[in-house]
């Protein structure tokens, strides 16, 4: 093989392996960009569940002053 063929060999290597590494590179670059995706949204639902506790723990809290109360009233009642 002469030495222009050898370089030729050479260089169809290195663009092959260039385009294999960009290809790579644009993959992971893809699957970031849907990770980032998908980490945002479990953000945003972590955010409304918390929401939703502390909605739900002040309906708790609500609902357990007003049997408190009632049983208080009742009780009441009773004391004639």
């Amino acid at each position: 093989m002469t030495e222009v063929a050898v370089l030729k060999e050479q260089n169809t290597v290195y663009a092959t392996d260039f385009q294999l590494e960009r290809k790579d590179r644009e993959r992971s670059q893809s699957r970031l960009i849907e990770l980032e995706e998908q980490l945002t949204a479990a953000s945003q639902r972590i955010a409304d569940l918390e929401d939703d506790k502390q909605q739900l723990m002040t309906n708790v809290t609500t609902t357990r002053r007003q049997v408190s109360a009632i049983f208080s009233s009742s009780s009441s009642l009773f004391d004639i």
